[in-house]
């Protein structure tokens, strides 16, 4: 795995094979079978607030996830896109000054365990 910044505070840790590009305003780490499209906000509500904006439009029956990690609120839930005939992990990582916004895509169900490891290694670290 390599540690990627996508912002002086925010990085992951992603597969090195992965190509990063911007599309339509997002940061895209892509390979064949997996990608991962971010976007950083900045959101000076609190935490509670952002939480609860962002869980509004979880769809009904989407299995889901919420945990605490260091100085971040984490939620995200999963999604079958039969259309595209893939899986997508939606998640937010919710800092005091913003959020980010991160969605998974995989073909492959089994590659799950991936994506989640993937999301708890989003950091957001500032120098005080």
């Amino acid at each position: 795995m390599a540690l990627f910044s996508l912002a002086d505070e925010w990085t992951i840790e992603l597969d090195a094979e992965f190509e990063r590009r911007v599309e339509d305003g997002s940061l895209v780490f892509a390979r064949d079978d997996r990608a991962v499209w971010i976007d950083l906000f900045e959101d000076n509500r609190s935490i509670s607030q952002k939480m609860k904006m962002l869980r509004e439009n979880t769809p009904q029956n989407a299995k889901s996830w919420k945990f605490a990690q260091n100085d971040l609120t984490k939620f995200g839930y999963l999604e079958r896109d039969e259309e595209n005939e893939n899986s997508e992990l939606t998640t937010f990582s919710v800092a005091l000054p913003g959020y980010a916004l991160m969605t998974f895509y995989f073909d492959d169900e089994s590659s799950l365990g991936w994506a989640l490891d993937c999301w708890k290694s989003v950091r957001f670290e500032t120098d005080i």
